[in-house]
């Protein structure tokens, strides 16, 4: 050769190339040349003269190893995809379960917690970011598309945004809601992403989104309590600022209390055993109560009993609203 011995040639090959197929020809029956195939890996060694049969011969060889290693690859890469797919579908589901208040065994929260790379969030100040879309029964788009047709595409714009803010932003989506998505933010990230969110979504999906901010909390256990004031935040802000505002204030401006968890508790257990006459006489002691402190918790209990019975209907009986939730109609109050 001209330029470099065979040798050489075949060093270079595999040094710039890995991945490149070499069939040596020879006419040397050189046991330097079998050496260096063997060490780069060549798929064949063909002495001259070398017929037609025996290069497609060698060539077909090559052709069905390229194949099956593509089919492996494919494969390995689809069940990448598989994994990682669960993977986020897992860690929602987990976030789901915290901020819906669910009884997990004591023992798997921590393993979950460092599985799911949460465990700087335990001792975070976070906020609760709910994003909403507005009633399915609304006109369609100027592009034809329906909210409910929307649902889905507004689901990857928010999943395709909270992954550039991996480390400040949590994602997760509460099937009761199906046009909402749903963020945990650390504090200080929160106004910006909802910005960035209203934006995008607009210009992607030409939509308004309503945005609101719940309040700061920390610590799993008030996670719950962090996401209820975020959907009340939602339903307060669209009825005082209108469609499209990234809202917030309002919720934080009030402090009443929420259900206590133990009447949430109850209220769950006398709608899971079709128990309504308890059910009424619960509520309407607890309205009472309610109404006597003040109108604002008069408001977060009769919120917080529509979200409860809105997310029984949905576990117990299947119950998917078509439309969006009851409360979150402006003319909910």
């Amino acid at each position: 050769m001209p330029v470099m011995d065979g040798v050489g040639l075949l060093d270079i090959c595999r040094h710039n190339s890995p991945s490149l197929q070499v069939i040596i020809i020879t006419g040397y029956e050189d046991f330097q040349y079998a050496r260096a195939g063997v060490r780069n890996q060549a798929m064949d060694y063909l002495l001259k003269p070398v017929t037609r049969d025996d290069l497609k011969s060698a060539l077909i060889k090559i052709k069905h190893a390229l194949d099956k290693e593509r089919v492996v690859r494919d494969e390995s890469e689809t069940m990448q995809w598989q994994l990682s797919q669960y993977y986020k579908e897992m860690k929602e589901r987990f976030l789901l379960d915290l901020v819906k208040g669910k009884q997990l065994p004591i023992s798997s929260i921590p393993e979950r917690v460092r599985l799911f790379d949460l465990d700087a969030w335990q001792e975070q100040e976070v906020c609760f970011v709910t994003a909403g879309m507005q009633d399915a029964k609304q006109e369609p788009s100027e592009l034809g598309r329906t909210p409910v047709q929307l649902r889905l595409p507004f689901q990857m714009v928010c999943h395709e945004i909270a992954q550039t803010y991996h480390q400040t932003i949590q994602i997760f989506h509460d099937p009761a809601y199906p046009g909402f998505m749903h963020f945990v933010a650390i504090g200080g990230t929160q106004r910006v992403f909802a910005e960035r969110l209203k934006q995008q979504a607009n210009s992607y999906l030409n939509i308004d989104v309503q945005i609101s901010i719940g309040q700061p909390v920390k610590g799993f256990s008030a996670w719950k309590e962090g996401y209820m004031y975020a959907l009340l935040a939602w339903n307060v802000e669209i009825r005082h600022s209108g469609p499209g505002a990234v809202g917030g204030r309002t919720a934080v401006a009030d402090r009443s209390p929420l259900l206590p968890e133990e009447t949430s508790r109850i209220l769950q257990k006398c709608l899971s055993k079709g128990d309504l006459v308890t059910f009424r006489l619960m509520i309407r002691q607890e309205l009472r109560e309610a109404a006597r402190i003040s109108p604002s918790r008069l408001v977060r209990s009769i919120f917080q009993i529509s979200l409860l019975m809105e997310t029984a209907a949905a576990e117990f009986i299947g119950y998917t609203p078509e439309r969006a939730p009851i409360w979150s109609s402006p003319e909910w109050h």
